[in-house]
């Protein structure tokens, strides 16, 4: 998942910068750490097994 694929919530905007930053929930976030950290122990368990990859994954991300 790209952070340009979550839906944001609202605009920050302040007087001392003209970019808008982006607003996301602390749920969205949070499903795309888990993402993240999902495509991060893919690429570390790629020599195991599909079976032996889901169980490392499985007891690290709840």
């Amino acid at each position: 998942m790209k952070i340009s694929k979550i839906e944001e919530v609202g605009y920050l905007l302040t007087a001392y910068d003209e970019d808008r930053h982006a607003l996301y929930t602390a749920e969205q976030m949070q499903e795309y750490a888990k993402e993240c950290v999902i495509a991060s122990l893919r690429e570390y368990v790629g020599p195991y097994s599909d079976k032996k990859a889901n169980s490392i994954i499985s007891r690290v991300v709840k």
